[in-house]
């Protein structure tokens, strides 16, 4: 994306990452200001500017609504209650132009190309990581960098699904990726060393008699 001009906005670089594992990007708008977009809204040209475009239009009143608001879905063109709506924005009065009816159908369909699962899959582990332990994104994509389970040695490739990220339970800080299996076998043991030495002896005794 990095380069890439929307209408009057050129993306510098990526910003961030927000709830739903969309990117968010830094862009230079056309009049020297600086936006930040969700990519969505760059792809789809639902944001052309950083606003200044706007500028000088008359803003469309802004409606206001209560627990008895109706409203009318953008998609299947059905009045329902307000409550059928998801709020885009907990501190604002601001909801979805579709029903959650349709908005589940609108998501089940995009999901359902596998390159769009894909994307939506990585963003939201992104995400989850990102929050889950409290790092940047260079230090998510350092950590994946290398994504070999310390264990079995296995790609992710190999595994088929992504590796998991380990961490000290006692200090909360990352050790590294493991596979599924890889990060039971150390759940299992409660992270002891000395249990995994004595199941090593155990396989090692068991050798030399076979």
């Amino acid at each position: 994306m990095t380069g890439k001009i929307f209408c009057k906005l050129t993306v510098i670089e990526q910003h961030s990452i927000n709830k739903a594992g969309r990117i968010l990007w830094k862009c230079l708008c056309e009049c020297g200001n600086e936006a930040i977009v969700n990519s969505k809204y760059l792809l789809n040209q639902d944001t052309k500017s950083c606003g200044c475009l706007n500028v000088g239009k008359v803003k469309k009143e802004i409606a206001i609504y209560d627990d008895n608001s109706m409203k009318t879905c953008s998609k299947c063109k059905i009045e329902q209650s307000i409550k059928e709506f998801y709020k885009l924005d907990k501190t604002k009065n601001v909801f979805d132009g579709q029903c959650r009816s349709c908005k589940k159908k609108t998501t089940a369909a995009w999901r359902s190309i596998p390159e769009n699962h894909a994307k939506w899959q990585r963003g939201r582990h992104i995400f989850n990581v990102i929050k889950k332990f409290n790092i940047t994104k260079e230090e998510y994509e350092k950590l994946y960098e290398s994504a070999i389970c310390r264990g079995c040695l296995k790609t992710e490739e190999e595994i088929g699904r992504r590796l998991a990220v380990d961490h000290c339970h006692k200090t909360g800080k990352i050790r590294g990726l493991l596979c599924k299996d890889c990060n039971l076998i150390l759940g299992n043991a409660n992270d002891d060393p000395e249990v995994l030495r004595r199941l090593i002896l155990y396989l090692n005794e068991f050798d030399k008699i076979n």
